[in-house]
């Protein structure tokens, strides 16, 4: 084995590695651009990814296979000629949702924002529900003030509220402190402080490269929803003497739900239409794969060119003889 020869198969070596790189990076792309297309179904994406991979080996290494055979060279010279001009077209064509990636990617600063924005405001309940708590302690400490004037007018009413001549201020302070624990007990400090470094964990992993964000926008829709319930549920409990205690309600989940549901919408409705950057990105990425085909060197027995030229057919065996001596390859 000559020098010339060990360095045409290094070349041969290295671009299957970069096409490799290429198809890695292309699939990539596809399942993405697919998991967001529609809306986080990654069997379809999975499905979409599998395709364009067998598609794309087909093409470009079955080209390049066809160009280096030395038997049948008049049958696959045809399927090599398909395979090569069509090549640009079919790879486009499969970078599809690969290009629906990169729009996705073009707009991500309004996209992770907007998503920001919606944990933001889904922590912003909790700051809605102690609001909530501390006007209606307020609303409870006038009430009893209220019927702690009542004494001498209705001592019977006095007491069926709670109070006993003498002991008023003990019974006022551990109302109030009844009403406080139930509002900012433990059920609602482990519920808050779950909520807040789950929403921590979620803003940090926010970006359109991590795919799970889709799966992230459907979970903190369904977390939003449970912890309104839970602040409900706990700002229900009352006090035997409350008069018509205030209902809780939480502008920010509202807020928050909308948001959310934006960004979803945002991700699964960009423009089909290519990018600048898309364009640029695939045309690198056809390149690599197209790298293999480029630098195979047809066979020297072949009288064919992909451009149709030809060569006489008895000038095979002195093209053969050459062959291991020079490094020009025959497109």
């Amino acid at each position: 084995m000559n020098l010339t020869s060990l360095n045409r198969r290094l070349k041969f070596s290295w671009s299957h590695i970069i096409a490799f790189v290429a198809l890695i990076a292309v699939s990539y792309f596809t399942f993405m651009g697919a998991a967001y297309y529609t809306g986080g179904n990654f069997i379809v994406a999975a499905t979409a990814l599998a395709i364009v991979d067998f598609v794309l080996i087909l093409v470009f290494i079955g080209a390049q296979q066809l160009k280096g055979s030395g038997v049948k060279m008049r049958r696959k010279i045809i399927w090599e000629r398909i395979l090569a001009i069509s090549s640009p077209f079919i790879f486009f064509a499969a970078m599809t949702f690969g290009m629906y990636f990169w729009n996705i990617h073009d707009s991500q600063h309004g996209i992770i924002g907007e998503f920001n924005s919606a944990l933001s405001n889904a922590g912003g309940m909790f700051n809605d529900y102690e609001n909530y708590a501390d006007r209606r302690l307020e609303q409870y400490e006038s009430r009893l003030d209220s019927i702690q004037l009542m004494h001498s007018d209705d001592p019977y009413v006095y007491g069926k509220l709670g109070f006993t001549a003498g002991e008023e201020e003990y019974q006022r302070e551990n109302m109030l402190l009844t009403l406080r624990t139930q509002l900012f007990g433990k059920r609602y400090v482990t519920l808050r402080d779950a909520a807040h470094e789950w929403i921590r964990d979620a803003r940090s992993g926010a970006s359109v490269w991590n795919v799970f964000i889709v799966g992230n926008i459907a979970e903190i829709r369904s977390a939003i929803k449970i912890w309104d319930e839970q602040l409900h549920e706990i700002a229900a409990e009352d006090m035997s003497n409350e008069c018509y205690p205030p209902k809780f309600s939480s502008e920010s989940a509202d807020i928050a739900l909308h948001k959310i549901s934006g960004v979803g919408h945002e991700l699964s409705t960009a423009p089909l239409t290519p990018s600048a950057a898309g364009i640029i990105i695939s045309l690198v990425l056809y390149l690599m794969l197209a790298l293999p085909y480029m630098i195979q060197q047809r066979d020297g027995k072949s009288i064919y060119s992909l451009w149709g030229t030809s060569r006489r057919p008895d000038e095979w065996l002195d093209n053969s003889k050459k062959s291991e001596d020079n490094d020009f390859t025959t497109f």
